[in-house]
């Protein structure tokens, strides 16, 4: 029964049961007397707060055995007796162990006696890694006198605290925290020790781990040399200090610096922005108050760094009237459909990131515009690039790079596939969004060919029967979500008779679209309007072969990791190319290997092996060693044999000023001198 009377409730055989669990109350609520509340808890399952508590963001799990009595509810908190144990705790998931809890009223110092043990027990036995003990003065101005003991606690139970930023958190911690002062203001001291700690960041997919000591002050938690290394056992070093006041108004700073550290290993599809590795150099500062963070730093990629942006469209192709895709038109035209993407959100702390990130020339940037066909950028560049993230979460890129190496792979309707390589000295410049960057690239598709079906019908000379080497040039610029791409054709290494009569052909952009798609398609000139004589089935059968060839490629490159490698099969060509960085990035090797399958009206001859090889060795920023192979087109009165041999050494030094060179140089010259002496 339950009766109210005078702002009193008397409870009397009170209960909810069911057939295992219960809870009985019996006594009086009362601020007047001294009179007994009684709670008995038996069997009572801990999962069941999730129903009564809509807001509750955890998954608790155990079961409530015990006591408690109660009295003089007059006070700040009331004097307690209790004696409860709680079993087969979890929290979302992680198993903590069995807690007990024990108070009793002394009456000699007026204040409540509490210990609570953390037990948990295993196959080796039974361990405490929590043990808290003190007094609790429900009147007067100091209310807490706690002592907690660490030992060995499981950090695995902060995780679900922390779900969504952080994952697979694990260690151990251990050390002593004193909690005194008034219920109002309470006041924290003590020292821990973070043992084997790790834990992994799943923005970034990085697992990292740490040993370490936090000092805990009444209004600060520092860290006054933090250690943080990753899988491949790189350190970042640094600080971190957190300020507050009684917990409200808190404020952080934390640096690191770090050489070779991994910041990204995040698979494809985890977020929509990136995927890849990346290794970095420099330093990082977080710092503000908590709601409303700034990251400031400055960055340099370093080698093995290989990163994505994958844009996500799809292309209409339209192109001259002479193959019939889509529409027909005069020029090519891509039109790009960009599905939303969702912008980066922190809850209710809102981040400010002002990053600049210096890409080393063995940095990978991959721009993948359809990874299923290979159609991508992948360049290798020097810059500056500063990125900025708002309050809001907008991520901004701000600067140029400019590409030393790299490729465009070029995919068309199914029908065409070439592999283009960049030329060193194209731009991709960011004024904004991270995929709104500007493109001016030059890029170069290379087929040997002859040079008769273009320029017979002017001259007949046998001269232009044998293969020339052709350069189909594709000129990228504009946004990377509508690039405005060009085309035209290139003979570097014929002479300016020869040059002079192609262009006699190549008169308007139609001609040179013409023979564009013959080149891309054919792997060969067509004859000009109205003397055309090619047999196109078997252009067509033969571009078929070359473009299941370049998937294979494609394929074989992605699974053979750092080593890229290329097949090409044609009736008129067998070649195989393999290229790879060693050493960190300073040894790179490329090769193409392979033999012409064309007659030349005699025996097959040397002249048909293709064996070309460019190896060069990057002794540091600006010393380079170079060693190559290349095959000669045909003409003898330039070359006097099948392959051109070199070996050559490059310094590369970069000043404003003439005079610079010469005082850096002398100061240079006296570290080393000071260094010796100090020796």
């Amino acid at each position: 029964a339950i009766s109210f009377v005078n702002n009193e409730i008397d409870i009397s055989e009170f209960a909810l049961a069911t057939n295992t669990q219960s809870i009985k109350i019996n006594g009086k609520y009362s601020k007047t007397s001294d009179d007994l509340l009684t709670i008995i808890f038996k069997n009572i399952e801990i999962s069941q707060i999730n129903t009564f508590v809509s807001n509750f963001q955890y998954d608790i799990n155990g079961h409530l055995d015990g006591r408690v009595e109660a009295s003089h509810f007059n006070q700040k908190i009331p004097n307690l007796l209790a004696n409860i144990n709680l079993t087969d705790l979890n929290f979302d998931g992680k198993r903590i162990g069995d807690i007990e809890f024990i108070s009793k009223w002394d009456t000699i110092k007026k204040g409540i006696k509490t210990e609570l043990v953390l037990k948990d027990i295993g196959t080796q036995g039974a361990r405490i890694p929590l043990k808290a003990n003190g007094y609790i003065y429900p009147t007067g101005k100091e209310n807490l006198d706690l002592n907690i003991n660490l030992s060995n606690l499981n950090l695995s139970v902060i995780e679900p605290m922390m779900a969504g930023f952080v994952s697979n958190v694990g260690g151990y911690a251990q050390g002593n925290i004193s909690v005194y002062g008034s219920f109002a203001a309470p006041q924290i001291k003590g020292d821990i020790d973070l043992i084997r700690t790790r834990l992994k960041i799943n923005y970034t997919n990085v697992a990292y781990s740490l040993t370490t000591k936090i000092k805990i002050y009444p209004d600060e938690i520092r860290i006054d040399t933090l250690v943080i290394n990753d899988p491949d056992a790189k350190n970042a070093n640094g600080y971190f200090i957190m300020k507050h006041n009684n917990f409200s108004d808190i404020t952080m700073d934390t640096r690191l610096s770090f050489d070779h550290f991994l910041a990204v290993n995040a698979p494809q599809g985890q977020n929509e922005y990136f995927y890849g590795k990346g290794l970095i150099s420099g330093a990082v500062r977080v710092h503000g108050p908590i709601n409303s963070l700034k990251i400031d730093g400055n960055v340099n990629t370093e080698s093995g760094t290989r990163l994505y942006i994958p844009i996500s469209f799809s292309s209409v192709v339209v192109q001259s009237d002479f193959i019939h895709f889509v529409n027909p038109h005069d020029t090519i035209a891509d039109t790009l459909q960009l599905r939303a993407r969702p912008q980066l959100t922190s809850g209710k702390t809102t981040i400010s990131m002002n990053l600049r990130v210096s890409p080393s020339p063995d940095t990978e940037l991959n721009i993948e515009f359809d990874p299923r066909m290979g159609d991508k950028i992948m360049v290798k560049a020097n810059g500056d690039i500063q990125v900025t993230m708002d309050a809001d979460g907008n991520l901004n890129l701000l600067g140029d790079v400019t590409i030393v190496d790299g490729y465009y792979n070029l995919t068309m309707q199914n029908t065409i596939n070439k592999k283009f390589n960049i030329d060193p000295g194209s731009v991709i410049k960011w004024r904004g969004n991270v995929l709104n960057g500007e493109m001016d690239i030059i890029a170069r598709n290379n087929i040997r060919t002859s040079l008769y079906s273009l320029v017979g019908h002017l001259d007949s000379s046998e001269v232009y029967k044998q293969k020339y080497l052709v350069s189909v040039l594709l000129h990228i610029t504009g946004n990377f979500m509508s690039p405005d791409i060009k085309f035209d054709i290139e003979l570097p290494e014929a002479d300016e008779d020869t040059k002079n009569l192609v262009k006699n052909v190549l008169r308007t952009d139609q001609d040179v679209m013409q023979q564009v798609f013959a080149l891309l398609l054919f792997n060969s000139f067509i004859s000009p309007a109205g003397m055309r004589g090619l047999d196109i089935g078997s252009g067509i059968g033969n571009t078929s072969l070359e473009m299941l060839s370049n998937q294979f490629s494609n394929w074989l490159s992605q699974i053979t990791g750092d080593v890229n490698v290329g097949i090409i099969y044609s009736p008129t060509e067998t070649q195989l190319s393999l290229s790879t960085q060693l050493l960190d990035g300073k040894l790179q090797i490329s090769s193409n290997i392979g033999v012409n399958n064309y007659n030349n009206g005699s025996s097959q001859s040397s002249s048909n092996f293709v064996g070309d090889f460019d190896i060069s060795y990057r002794f540091n920023n600006n010393l380079k060693l170079r060693l190559f192979n290349k095959t000669n087109p045909y003409d003898q009165l330039i070359y006097y044999g099948p392959y051109t041999q070199g070996i050559g050494i490059s310094y590369n030094y970069s000043f404003d000023r003439i005079k610079d060179m010469w005082v850096n140089s002398n100061k240079n010259d006296s570290i080393k001198k000071d260094k010796k002496n100090k020796k």
